[in-house]
């Protein structure tokens, strides 16, 4: 008895092993059409020039970065890149997607911003997200604080922002750009960073799928629009 209860628990842990293997191929091949159709192409000769945008882009020393799989399109005068990021420190790796392009912005001032969907309305879930969103200092940028939101957004898409420490929302970003964080959103996008004109759109969440028409459509949008 004990065998062959031993035997259906290790057969349940492989039927899951493959189904995970069979979705993540599933995932890569959608993810790879869409990008394909958007316009990128393969660019494999600037995984090390891209690893060195993220460095400077992110500015967290203890911390070493490794590009897999990048691709890029011409989307009006922008150059955009996708890619997969590993973030490393000793044994500890932290995994995402990335886009990438150079943003016309009012302010040079750098940033990191995180965000939710409307469709996550206020509440006690939502209270956690915004308390913990810019915790875990040692994965920020060197150089960055959590900043306080505006009385007039903190019930807004935008869960937490970090930034130099002198510095305030408004010396950031101005009422169209705000108004663009906040459809940031509502397009599945978690996390922007942004230093000088160079941004980021990372998705952190491993397990999320990400909808690339609605990340894609933003893009676009903040490409043509600016921060």
């Amino acid at each position: 008895m004990e065998l062959v209860l031993t035997a259906g628990i290790l057969f349940a842990i492989v039927g899951l092993i493959v189904w995970a293997m069979i979705k993540h191929g599933e995932n890569r091949k959608e993810r790879i059409r869409f990008l394909t159709n958007a316009g990128f192409v393969a660019c494999e000769k600037e995984k090390e020039s891209l690893a060195e945008k993220v460095r400077l882009l992110e500015n967290n020393q203890e911390y070493s970065y490794s590009i897999r799989a990048p691709m890029k399109c011409r989307h009006d005068d922008a150059e955009v890149y996708y890619y997969s990021k590993s973030r490393r420190r000793g044994g500890d790796v932290h995994a995402a997607q990335e886009f990438l392009l150079t943003v016309k912005r009012t302010s040079t001032l750098p940033f990191q911003v995180y965000l939710k969907p409307s469709s996550i309305k206020e509440g006690m879930a939502t209270k956690l997200l915004r308390s913990t969103a810019t915790t875990g200092w040692d994965t920020q940028a060197d150089d960055f604080v959590p900043l306080e939101l505006p009385r007039e957004l903190r019930e807004s898409n935008i869960l937490g922002l970090m930034g130099l420490s002198n510095c305030r929302v408004y010396d950031m970003f101005d009422s169209a750009a705000i108004s663009l964080l906040g459809q940031a959103g509502n397009h599945d996008i978690f996390t922007i960073r942004c230093r000088g004109d160079l941004c980021s759109i990372e998705n952190p969440l491993v397990t999320h799928k990400w909808n690339y028409e609605k990340v894609w459509a933003f893009i676009r949008q903040l490409a043509r629009q600016g921060f």
